[in-house]
């Protein structure tokens, strides 16, 4: 009896491991199975994703080409019995040192396509575009939607990031803008952020301005002002959010300040403007900036912008500034005569 139960036992037993090793064969071939369907959808994914990038990349390169072939107008002159600000005349001293600091490194200027730092919104930038709105609703309030009904020439100029944060900003101080969203013009100076902005994937917060038409152009600020001069365009929000040093970037043919020569002379100035400038001021490279070349401050480019103003009619008063490692400026430009009521 002993021995017959132990048979039964082990064949038990046999039963049972092959059932086992059944199992794990069938288990071994479908993790097998498996593994080998994930990796074919990675490997699609991959593809799919690597011909994506090499779509945006073809797109990045005939961009940034194209920008090599637009040409900047040349600047137009001041007008007769211009009389500068010491402000302007230190701002336009340290723009020739700049300049011929460089010269004497290279000889030749070695791009003009303009790569922008943004990575994501900081709480800084954040504060600053809800300056701008506060002030925006402040200045042109419900009566903006007026104003650009009865003006079909006139526009926002924004320096925008992609994820439209300037932009967000102003929607929400100024629901009544909605309806101009066309109006919205952003110069996008970085190719890829370019197309980014037109995706609208830079960040899940774009989403609040996807169904808007925003007017987006892969321009850079001066080709921009260039290419619309003869358009009638006037701006009554100008942000120029340049981040960037003050003294420009001589080797990619950039100056802040040049492009707020072209905005003044150029005709863009509505009467009633707000103007937004974010610039560093830290003291630019020793070994291509002369030692007793200007240190520019805000008071210098406060100066600046007057004397601009005053060159096309209009007064100019620095409403509000906010530093944080940049200094943002925002100015209110009015028409003379218009002065002395605010």
């Amino acid at each position: 009896m002993r021995s017959t139960a132990a048979c039964c036992v082990g064949v038990t037993l046999a039963l049972l491991l092959a059932e086992l090793r059944a199992r794990r064969r069938h288990a071994t071939q479908a993790l097998r199975e498996a593994t080998e369907t994930r990796e074919r959808v990675l490997v699609l994914a991959l593809a799919e994703r690597t011909s994506e990038l090499e779509r945006v990349s073809t797109v990045l390169d005939i961009l940034s080409k194209a920008q090599h072939t637009l040409e900047v107008c040349t600047l137009p002159p001041l007008p007769a019995g211009f009389v500068p600000t010491s402000g302007y005349e230190r701002c336009m001293a340290a723009l020739r040192a700049g300049e011929d600091g460089y010269a004497q490194w290279a000889v030749k200027r070695h791009k003009c396509t303009l790569v922008s730092n943004f990575v994501a919104e900081s709480p800084q930038k954040f504060r600053v575009d809800c300056a701008l709105g506060i002030h925006v609703a402040r200045c042109f309030g419900p009566q903006l939607d007026a104003v650009l009904t009865a003006d079909p020439k006139l526009i926002l100029l924004l320096l925008d990031a992609p994820n439209c944060g300037t932009t967000r900003a102003l929607l929400s101080s100024t629901p009544e803008l909605a309806r101009h969203a066309t109006r919205i013009c952003i110069p996008q100076a970085d190719p890829s952020h370019y197309v980014l902005q037109i995706r609208g994937a830079a960040n899940n917060d774009v989403t609040a301005v996807q169904h808007h038409l925003l007017n987006i152009r892969c321009q850079r600020l001066d080709q921009w002002l260039a290419s619309n001069r003869s358009a009638g365009l006037r701006v009554c929000v100008f942000f120029a959010d340049f981040e960037t040093s003050i003294y420009g970037k001589p080797k990619a043919s950039f100056s802040p300040l040049r492009d707020l020569q072209l905005f003044f002379r150029l005709g863009y100035a509505h009467t009633h403007c707000l103007l937004g400038v974010t610039l560093s001021f830290r003291a630019p490279h020793g070994s291509r900036y002369a030692a007793d070349a200007p240190q520019l401050e805000v008071d210098d480019l406060a100066g600046f912008v007057a004397s601009e103003a005053a060159a096309v009619g209009l007064c100019s008063k620095l409403v509000e500034t906010i530093r944080y490692g940049l200094t943002f400026c925002l100015f209110e430009l009015t028409a003379r005569e218009n002065c002395s009521s605010r």
